[in-house]
């Protein structure tokens, strides 16, 4: 649970920065692996970068990505029902 202090217009401002925040550091991090997996993929062979092939290997797997949960935001449902023929009440 997170306290947010102020109205409601400042608690809805500050979620979706923060949630802003969270998707920047996540793609932030899926790009910095994508870049030490592409020196591994070219230089894993290579007997004179093999070395710091493996190292890289090491540092992607210590790199840790976080999954946003979905909104726990519920939205109410509606259920219509349909009314009898004639002048009937529901």
């Amino acid at each position: 649970m997170t306290l947010y202090t102020g109205n409601y217009a400042a608690f809805v401002e500050s979620k979706q920065a923060e949630r802003e925040r969270r998707e920047a550091e996540i793609a932030k991090r899926e790009k910095e692996i994508a870049q030490h997996q592409a020196f591994v993929d070219r230089f894993r062979a290579k007997n004179t970068k093999a070395r710091q092939a493996q190292s890289k290997i090491k540092q992607i797997e210590r790199i840790s990505i976080d999954r946003l949960p979905p909104s726990s935001r519920r939205y109410p449902t509606f259920e219509f029902r349909q009314c009898r023929p004639a002048a009937s009440r529901c």
